[in-house]
Protein backbone atom coordinates (compact mmCIF):
# COMPACT_ATOMS: atom_id res chain seq x y z
CA UNK A 1 0.00 0.00 0.00
CA UNK A 2 1.29 3.44 -0.83
CA UNK A 3 1.66 5.92 2.02
CA UNK A 4 0.01 8.74 0.09
CA UNK A 5 -3.18 6.67 -0.39
CA UNK A 6 -3.75 6.10 3.33
CA UNK A 7 -4.92 8.74 5.73
CA UNK A 8 -2.28 8.73 8.46
CA UNK A 9 -2.73 12.25 9.80
CA UNK A 10 -3.32 10.88 13.31
CA UNK A 11 -0.77 8.07 13.38
CA UNK A 12 3.00 7.78 13.17
CA UNK A 13 4.85 5.07 11.28
CA UNK A 14 7.41 3.25 13.43
CA UNK A 15 10.07 0.63 12.68
CA UNK A 16 8.74 -2.89 13.17
CA UNK A 17 10.55 -3.59 16.49
CA UNK A 18 9.52 -0.26 18.05
CA UNK A 19 5.93 -0.71 16.83
CA UNK A 20 5.74 -4.11 18.54
CA UNK A 21 6.84 -2.56 21.85
CA UNK A 22 4.36 0.30 21.57
CA UNK A 23 1.48 -2.01 20.61
CA UNK A 24 2.09 -4.27 23.62
CA UNK A 25 2.24 -1.34 26.06
CA UNK A 26 -0.67 0.67 24.63
CA UNK A 27 -2.97 -2.25 23.78
CA UNK A 28 -3.79 -0.73 20.38
CA UNK A 29 -2.58 -1.38 16.86
CA UNK A 30 0.44 0.58 15.60
CA UNK A 31 1.38 1.31 11.97
CA UNK A 32 4.90 0.10 11.13
CA UNK A 33 7.19 -0.21 8.18
CA UNK A 34 8.62 -3.51 6.99
CA UNK A 35 11.82 -1.94 5.69
CA UNK A 36 14.80 -1.74 8.08
CA UNK A 37 15.66 1.64 9.60
CA UNK A 38 17.52 3.74 7.03
CA UNK A 39 20.99 5.06 7.79
CA UNK A 40 20.45 8.22 5.73
CA UNK A 41 17.30 10.34 5.65
CA UNK A 42 14.89 8.99 3.01
CA UNK A 43 13.56 11.16 0.22
CA UNK A 44 9.83 11.96 0.02
CA UNK A 45 9.49 9.66 -2.98
CA UNK A 46 10.95 6.76 -0.97
CA UNK A 47 8.57 7.48 1.91
CA UNK A 48 5.53 7.42 -0.39
CA UNK A 49 6.38 4.00 -1.79
CA UNK A 50 7.46 2.35 1.46
CA UNK A 51 5.42 -0.78 2.35
CA UNK A 52 3.42 -0.49 5.58
CA UNK A 53 1.98 -3.05 7.99
CA UNK A 54 0.02 -2.86 11.24
CA UNK A 55 1.28 -4.51 14.41
CA UNK A 56 -1.50 -5.66 16.75
CA UNK A 57 -1.02 -5.83 20.56
CA UNK A 58 -0.84 -9.62 20.25
CA UNK A 59 2.20 -9.24 17.98
CA UNK A 60 0.46 -10.29 14.77
CA UNK A 61 1.00 -8.41 11.54
CA UNK A 62 -1.89 -7.24 9.38
CA UNK A 63 -2.13 -5.11 6.29
CA UNK A 64 -3.09 -1.48 6.64
CA UNK A 65 -6.08 -2.05 4.37
CA UNK A 66 -7.56 -4.55 6.87
CA UNK A 67 -7.30 -2.19 9.83
CA UNK A 68 -7.87 1.12 8.02
CA UNK A 69 -10.19 0.43 5.09
CA UNK A 70 -10.58 3.23 2.60
CA UNK A 71 -13.86 5.07 3.16
CA UNK A 72 -16.58 4.54 0.61
CA UNK A 73 -17.13 7.55 -1.62
CA UNK A 74 -20.18 9.52 -0.55
CA UNK A 75 -23.26 9.15 -2.69
CA UNK A 76 -23.99 12.32 -4.62
CA UNK A 77 -27.12 14.09 -3.44
CA UNK A 78 -29.86 14.32 -6.05
CA UNK A 79 -29.89 17.71 -7.69
CA UNK A 80 -33.03 19.52 -6.65
CA UNK A 81 -34.07 22.77 -8.27
CA UNK A 82 -33.43 25.76 -6.07
CA UNK A 83 -36.57 27.68 -5.29
CA UNK A 84 -36.26 31.43 -4.93
CA UNK A 85 -38.69 33.56 -3.01
CA UNK A 86 -40.99 35.68 -5.15
CA UNK A 87 -41.19 38.43 -2.52
CA UNK A 88 -38.37 39.11 -0.13
CA UNK A 89 -39.26 39.28 3.56
CA UNK A 90 -39.24 42.67 5.26
CA UNK A 91 -36.28 42.48 7.58
CA UNK A 92 -35.36 46.18 7.83
CA UNK A 93 -36.46 48.40 10.73
CA UNK A 94 -37.63 52.01 10.63
CA UNK A 95 -34.93 53.14 13.11
CA UNK A 96 -32.64 54.71 10.45
CA UNK A 97 -35.62 56.77 9.27
CA UNK A 98 -36.26 57.90 12.85
CA UNK A 99 -32.59 58.91 13.19
CA UNK A 100 -32.74 60.90 9.95
CA UNK A 101 -35.93 62.65 11.10
CA UNK A 102 -34.28 63.55 14.40
CA UNK A 103 -31.18 64.85 12.63
CA UNK A 104 -33.33 67.03 10.31
CA UNK A 105 -35.30 68.35 13.30
CA UNK A 106 -32.08 69.23 15.16
CA UNK A 107 -30.75 70.97 12.03
CA UNK A 108 -33.98 72.95 11.63
CA UNK A 109 -33.92 73.96 15.32
CA UNK A 110 -30.30 75.12 14.99
CA UNK A 111 -31.11 77.11 11.87
CA UNK A 112 -34.10 78.82 13.52
CA UNK A 113 -31.97 79.68 16.56
CA UNK A 114 -29.28 81.30 14.39
CA UNK A 115 -31.90 83.28 12.45
CA UNK A 116 -33.61 84.45 15.67
CA UNK A 117 -30.30 85.59 17.23
CA UNK A 118 -29.30 87.47 14.11
CA UNK A 119 -32.59 89.48 14.14
CA UNK A 120 -32.33 90.50 17.74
Amino acid sequence: MVLSRIQLWREFVYPKTKALEIAKVSGEHVVATTAPEPVAAPTPAELESEPLIVIEPSGTEETVAEVHPEPAPPEPAPAEPVQTAQVLPKTATPFPLFALTGLLAAGAAGTLRVIRRSRS
